[in-house]
């Protein structure tokens, strides 16, 4: 008997064990991954090679590593890519089975799957959008997408300049926010960084002088991070305006009850218009986009348009 081609004998186990755990954290998610010894049971390999393969996966952002914390599980992807990424998953099996349904064999299923790969040539990344909070990454790289007409890549800073460093991507631009701007400084002189302002202050949208004070207002904001921060910023209008709330939109989505009785919604575009069921019973909405830098925009637009006369 002729032996054909066996993925086993392709790939390695190392490169096997990084795709798994690559689907498993895209799949299941989770805080933490397993033990290495558990994972290098499960997997029916050494513990050294399952260590190799989690530090792999740390500079590539999927984890991270800290001592006697266990391997922390990083939130990478926005649910709608994990969901495409499933989806397509399916559709790749689905197309294997047709294959085999033929008569194609596993070799030559095998072929098609390496030949696809061999062909398929992802875009190179001209347009970067590092910031270090995760819902920043989504709410940036869409609100970037939307007005410039660009793909953009999001990616947290430390991923990025990892990347930089171990030559792994080369943008041409990389727009950040002016807190994560610090974090970018060093990048080679060929890439061009701008940071923007981002979030208005909360005074410049709303006119509080002309609120009672009975007021019900709603500041919707993206995660418990910026919920917190927010509600420290603003202690002193909390105190002034009891009915003055700020809440995460996965609380609202949890619990309607919190925005019954809002009159006037505070929250981000994006947020507003992707959910229109929660917030249109609400007579006063105020949306602002996550970035607030005309001047700065304005350099995002200019450069990419003329990148080399833009310095």
């Amino acid at each position: 008997m002729v032996p054909g081609l066996k993925i086993d004998q392709l790939v390695t186990r190392s490169k096997r064990l990084h795709a798994r755990l690559i689907h498993r954290i895209i799949q299941c998610g989770g805080e933490k991954l397993p033990t290495s010894e558990q994972l290098a049971k499960a997997h029916k390999v050494s513990v050294n090679t399952v260590k190799e393969v989690c530090a792999r996966l740390a500079k590539e952002g999927f984890i991270r590593q800290k001592k006697r914390a266990g391997t922390e599980i990083r939130p990478r992807y926005s649910e709608e890519q994990i969901q495409a990424y499933l989806r397509s998953r399916e559709k790749i099996i689905q197309e294997f089975n047709h294959l085999k349904a033929s008569g194609i064999n596993e070799s030559g299923i095998i072929a098609a799957a390496l030949s696809a790969l061999e062909e398929y040539r992802p875009d190179p990344a001209r347009v970067v959008y590092a910031d270090k909070d995760f819902y920043g990454l989504v709410v940036g790289k869409k609100e970037l997408e939307s007005i410039f007409k660009v793909k953009v890549v999001p990616l947290f800073v430390d991923e990025l300049m990892e990347k930089i460093d171990a030559e792994a991507m080369a943008p041409e631009l990389v727009v950040t926010s002016l807190r994560s701007a610090p974090l970018v400084e060093g990048l080679p002189d060929t890439i061009r960084v701008i940071p923007l302002k981002t979030t208005p202050p909360l005074e410049q949208l709303l006119d509080f002088s002309s609120l009672p004070t009975d007021a019900r207002i709603t500041l919707v904001v993206t995660s418990d991070q910026v919920r917190q921060r927010m509600a420290a910023t603003h202690a002193d209008l909390m105190a002034a305006y009891p009915f003055f709330h700020v809440h995460t939109l996965s609380q609202v989505r949890m619990d309607k009850e919190l925005v019954r009785e809002t009159t006037t919604l505070v929250t981000l575009r994006m947020i507003f218009e992707e959910n229109p069921a929660l917030f249109s019973h609400i007579p006063t909405p105020v949306t602002y986009n996550r970035f607030h830098d005309d001047e700065g925009m304005g350099m995002v637009k200019r450069f990419l348009a003329h990148p080399r006369e833009d310095t």
